[in-house]
């Protein structure tokens, strides 16, 4: 069982390019990742060995396509057409940011998303690929 805070995702904190879009977002992903460098050598024992080189960062969004100013697929296809980056902020729970709490904050280029997705009679809900660039902080 986990000895920390742990958090229930029901009132998580979305915004893009500083609009809050939590009331049309379904669920949020980001994953952090770094290459991984051989250094393996002859004094290596025989085990391969790695060192972390660059890291990056992806996104994924699912969201309720609602068209409009401030809107996320607005913002989403703004940014896509344009090749203009989207500043991101995201954070588990609406109360203060702190260690139990903190604030994720970067900018990603969308990679590829999906204005429009769904049956006949269904909510267009969609779904974004973001492709981080440069760093992320995290704020406790």
């Amino acid at each position: 069982m986990a000895t920390g805070t742990v958090v229930l995702l029901d009132d998580v904190v979305i915004t893009l390019a500083t609009h809050s879009v939590a009331d049309q977002t379904m669920s949020l992903s980001l994953s952090f990742g770094a290459n991984m460098n051989d250094v393996t050598t002859f004094d290596s024992s025989g085990n391969s060995e790695f060192r972390p080189g660059l890291r990056s960062f992806t996104g994924s969004l699912n969201y309720i396509s609602s068209e409009g100013t401030n809107e996320v697929t607005t913002l989403l296809w703004t940014a896509w057409s344009t090749g203009a980056s989207l500043a991101f902020t995201a954070k588990g729970d609406g109360g203060s940011t702190g260690a139990a709490n903190p604030e994720y904050a970067g900018t990603f280029y969308v990679s590829s998303f999906s204005p429009l997705d769904g049956a006949v009679g269904a909510v267009n809900t969609s779904t974004a690929s973001l492709q981080g660039t440069a760093a992320v902080t995290r704020t406790v």
